[in-house]
């Protein structure tokens, strides 16, 4: 009789403690923190700066396009401005960062001169400088438009595509008047005279847009840029991509730089970067170049140049 007592009690304390366990306030776990990306910020304040409502994805919608025959599209560049869309001098220093060769290494391209040729619109000279690692090398080339095609992004016609009026603006940029991609060619001839110099060429890609009579009124250029399009310029703006080869053609090397690397460079390095609007380099990363990113140090300008050869 004692020993099913003692049973008896011992389930009875087993069942005890399961009911406690099972009635005990749950915890939810903490989820697991995301790094917002320089990519996934830029998204969202594209979409919250023109509208309010929250949209899930964006991705289906496509971008139409018309494509300009030679006469207009001569037409048009004989009246943009090509310096304020291509020269770094503009925004007080624009460099196009890009990366070099199988280990993706950090090369800069600064462009400080660019006309149109005066008898075709379409024919843009520049001149400027490269940098790979210490190497400081003076180019001459040209940028050949070959096709410019007026565009409207879809997934920013809210009000016409995606029926709400909540902003009561009307955002016009999107359209085939105002908005324009381009497709073309470049060449950039190294100075022959310079250590390791060669030649680089390749594919040329930006998008651009008119500024509205509001932005006209308050003193803004009549051309800008044109972010975010998912197009040839990954949503970069400007996109240069092609090889570089060696003047003794021993040598070839894959070359991709654009005016926005942060928007798509993690699609090329894995976690490259992160961080919305401060962004940090992966630490991986510095030694490939990228340890000095957001260092103000002016190496194109003669004295940048000077101090950079003395490290040499």
């Amino acid at each position: 009789m004692k020993s099913y007592l003692k049973g008896g009690v011992a389930i009875l304390a087993i069942a005890g403690i399961i009911y406690s366990c099972n009635t005990q306030p749950k915890i939810a776990a903490k989820p697991a923190s995301t790094l917002i990306t320089h990519k996934e910020a830029f998204d969202t304040i594209q979409l919250a700066e023109y509208d309010s409502l929250l949209i899930d994805s964006l991705n289906a919608l496509p971008i139409a396009y018309t494509l300009l025959d030679t006469a207009e599209a001569k037409e048009l560049m004989s009246n943009v401005d090509v310096v304020g869309l291509i020269s770094s001098r503009y925004d007080g220093g624009r460099i196009y960062n890009g990366f070099f060769g199988e280990d993706n290494y950090r090369i800069e391209f600064y462009i400080n001169k660019v006309d149109k040729d005066p008898d075709n619109p379409l024919l843009i000279r520049v001149a400027g400088k490269t940098k790979y690692k210490k190497q400081v090398t003076p180019f001459v080339g040209t940028i050949t438009l070959e096709k410019i095609l007026g565009f409207r992004d879809l997934s920013y016609d809210y009000q016409e595509f995606l029926q709400y009026h909540d902003s009561g603006d009307v955002y016009m940029l999107d359209t085939l008047q105002f908005s324009y991609h381009t497709r073309g060619s470049f060449v950039f001839a190294e100075d022959k005279n310079a250590k390791g110099s060669g030649v680089f060429t390749g594919s040329f890609f930006m998008d651009f847009r008119q500024s509205d009579d509001r932005e006209l009124q308050n003193g803004y250029n009549k051309y800008y840029l044109k972010y975010q399009s998912d197009n040839d310029t990954r949503k970069s703006g400007l996109l240069m991509e092609g090889e570089w080869e060696d003047y003794a053609h021993s040598k070839k090397k894959h070359v991709l730089a654009s005016q926005d690397l942060f928007i798509f460079a993690n699609d090329i390095l894995e976690d490259f970067s992160f961080g919305e609007r401060e962004i940090e380099i992966n630490k991986k990363y510095h030694a490939l170049g990228w340890d000095n990113y957001w260092e103000n140090e002016e190496w194109w300008n003669d004295e940048g140049d000077k101090k950079i050869k003395a490290q040499l």
